[in-house]
C-alpha cells in the first residue's frame, strides 16, 4: 500500500488529542503484554490490539474513507467488532454499530438514512442480508467481510490486516461537538432514527461509568450486553481507559457467563435484569467460583427488587442499578455501591448532568408526583440525523424529553414508574410498538392492529399483538407470526397473538392499551 492518498487530512491529524484512539496507545506502550480482551480461550494484548487498529485503520485510509463519512458495523460481539469501532474512530469515520438480529428492510433503511460508504460483516451476514439490499443502497462502496471465503465484489477483513504499517496515523483530532457514532433508536412514527452521538458525550458518560464501580487497572469487566448498545461505550471503553480487561462473551447463556466469571476472574458484571433471572434458575449457580466478583450492574430496564436482593444474596455483591438512554448515550442515572441503594430507584443524576420531571405544560411537578423524566447537561447528542422536526419535538427549552414517567423522592432518587412511549423492553431490547404495528397492517387480511407489552418472568415483557381480521378473511396466529419474522427482527416478532373484534381507541383516535392489557 502507499502513502495516505489525502495528505491535507494527514495534516490536520497532527494534533492527537480528542481522539479514544490514544487510549489503547497509551496502553500499549505503558503495559503491552496485559490482556486487553479475553474471548473464547483467546487472549489478546493491548499491544496486538492496538497493532490490529492501526493496521485497520491505515488500510481504511487506502480505500479513501474520509474524516466525516459514514461506516457501519454489523458483527457479532467478537474482538473484531472492538478493532473495527476504534479504526474508524481514530480515523475520524462516524461509526454506526447494528444489532445482528435486525431484518432486511431495517438495515437497508439505517444504511440509506446514514449514506454510508461502507460496511463491515461477516460472511454469513453478507450471504443472507447485505447481498440482497446493496444495489438499494447507492452510496455503499466498501463492503469489508470476515470469514476465509473469497467473494466476489467484497474486501477481505483479514487483507486489510496484513499489511506492513510504516507507522500509525495520526489520530483525526475531534472536536466537542463532531459527531463521533450514530446509533439507531426506535421512534414513536415506527421509523427508526438515528441518534448523532458527539465526542465529549462519550467522553462524559465513560467517565462517569469509571467513576460509579471506581474502575482501576486490576478491574477486569464482563461484557454480556450486546455491544452495539450499551456494551462498547458503557463498558469495553472506560476499561480500556483506566487499563482494565475487557471478558467478552458472543451470546448469552447461563454457564458460559458462569464459566467465564470463574475462569478470568471477572471483578464486575454488566447485564440486564433477564440476565440475572436466568442466572439464578440455573441449578448448577452453587458451584462456580464468583469470588472474584465486586459489583453486579443492572442496565435497560428497572430490576424488580426481589430479584436484586436475590443477586446481592447469591452472588454476595452489591447490585447497582441505572437509568439510560441512546438520545444521552449510555448511564445517566445511577445507584453508587458506595451509597445507599433504594429498592427500586435507578438512582441519582451522574454528574454533569441534570434531570427533572415536567407535566404535561411542561411545568415541573411538586416531590413525589409522576412527570415526565427530561435531561440535560453533557449526555445529551445533537439529535437525530434527517430527523430536525422529530428532534424538536423531545428537545424543548434546553432540556430532552424522554418519555418516561419518573417520581424523584426528598433525596433526588427517580423512580420509573411508566413509559410514556409505550416502549416494550424485552430481554434487555428495545422495542417501539408502533413500528411493530406498521408492519401488521401492511398484511392483506388485517384491518387494525395493536401491539402492547405484558409482563414475563424471564424477558420482562413480551409483545403481545391484537389483531382486527377483515370482513369475509381468514387468518391463524402462525401466519401473524410468519408475516413478521420476515420483516422484523426475531426480538420484535409478537410472541402471543390475540383476535379482537375491535381496538379501543379514546376520541382523539389514539389506542387505549391499558383495555387491552386488561383484555389478556
Amino acid at each position: 500500500m502507499g502513502d495516505i492518498r489525502f495528505p491535507a487530512i494527514k495534516e490536520a491529524r497532527k494534533t492527537e488529542a480528542k481522539n479514544f484512539g490514544i487510549v489503547l496507545r497509551e496502553n500499549a506502550l505503558k503495559q503491552p503484554e496485559k490482556t486487553a480482551i479475553y474471548y473464547q480461550n483467546r487472549e489478546i494484548s493491548f499491544l496486538k490490539l492496538n497493532e490490529d487498529v492501526n493496521r485497520l485503520a491505515y488500510s481504511l485510509s487506502e480505500l479513501g474513507i474520509l474524516p466525516g463519512e459514514r461506516v457501519s458495523i454489523l458483527l457479532p460481539q467478537w474482538p473484531e467488532f472492538v478493532v473495527s469501532w476504534f479504526a474508524l474512530m481514530e480515523l475520524g469515520v462516524v461509526y454506526s454499530p447494528m444489532n445482528i438480529r435486525l431484518s432486511e428492510k431495517e438495515v437497508e433503511f439505517m444504511l440509506n438514512d446514514l449514506e454510508a460508504v461502507g460496511i463491515i460483516t461477516t460472511t454469513e451476514h453478507y450471504k443472507n442480508l447485505v447481498s440482497l439490499i446493496k444495489e438499494k443502497i447507492p452510496s455503499l462502496k466498501h463492503i469489508i467481510v470476515i470469514g476465509e471465503e473469497t467473494i466476489p465484489d467484497t474486501i477481505s477483513y483479514k487483507k486489510l490486516l496484513d499489511v506492513l504499517l510504516p507507522e500509525p496515523l495520526p489520530l483525526f483530532p475531534f472536536k466537542d461537538r463532531d459527531v463521533e457514532s450514530v446509533n439507531f433508536t426506535g421512534g414513536t412514527t415506527g421509523v427508526p432514527k438515528g441518534v448523532e452521538q458527539m465526542f465529549f458525550n462519550l467522553d462524559t458518560v465513560s467517565g462517569n461509568m469509571i467513576d460509579i464501580v471506581a474502575l482501576d487497572e486490576e478491574s477486569r469487566v464482563l461484557v454480556i450486553p450486546p455491544l452495539p448498545h450499551f456494551g462498547y461505550k458503557g463498558i469495553v471503553l472506560p476499561a480500556f481507559k483506566v487499563g482494565a480487561s475487557a471478558i467478552i462473551i458472543e451470546r448469552f447463556s447461563a454457564i458460559e457467563t458462569l464459566k467465564s466469571i470463574e475462569k478470568y476472574r471477572a471483578t464486575i458484571i454488566y447485564g440486564v435484569p433477564t440476565m440475572y433471572v436466568v442466572l439464578l434458575r440455573e441449578p448448577s449457580l452453587s458451584k462456580y467460583d464468583l469470588s472474584s466478583l465486586r459489583f453486579a450492574f443492572s442496565a435497560a430496564s428497572v430490576l424488580p427488587p426481589e430479584v436484586a436482593k436475590s443477586v446481592e444474596e447469591k452472588f454476595n455483591v452489591p447490585v447497582i442499578d441505572c437509568y439510560g438512554i441512546t438520545e444521552c448515550v449510555s448511564a445517566v442515572l445511577s445507584n453508587y455501591p458506595d451509597r445507599p441503594r433504594k429498592a427500586g430507584s435507578c438512582g441519582v443524576a451522574l454528574p454533569g448532568i441534570e434531570v427533572k420531571l415536567v407535566d404535561d405544560k411542561d411545568e415541573e411537578v411538586p416531590l413525589g408526583a409522576s412527570g415526565e423524566l427530561c435531561i440535560k447537561g453533557d449526555a445529551v447528542t445533537r439529535g437525530y440525523r434527517n430527523k430536525p422536526d422529530e428532534w424538536a419535538e423531545v428537545f424543548k427549552n434546553g432540556w430532552f424529553h424522554t418519555g418516561d414517567i419518573a417520581k424523584k423522592d426528598e433525596d433526588n432518587y427517580i423512580y420509573i414508574v411508566d413509559r410514556k412511549k409505550d416502549m416494550i423492553i424485552s430481554g434487555g431490547n428495545n422495542i417501539y410498538p408502533s413500528e411493530v404495528e406498521n408492519v401488521l397492517l401492511t398484511h392483506p387480511k388485517i384491518a387494525d392492529a395493536a401491539i402492547v407489552g405484558m409482563p414475563d418472568k424471564v424477558y420482562g415483557e413480551i409483545v403481545v399483538a391484537f389483531i382486527v381480521v377483515g370482513k369475509a378473511e381468514t387468518v391463524i396466529e402462525q401466519e401473524i407470526i410468519d408475516f413478521c419474522k420476515e420483516r422484523l427482527a426475531k426480538y420484535k416478532v409478537p410472541r402471543k397473538v390475540k383476535f379482537v373484534d375491535q381496538i379501543p381507541r379514546n376520541p382523539a383516535g389514539k389506542i387505549l392499551k391499558r383495555e387491552l392489557r386488561d383484555m389478556e
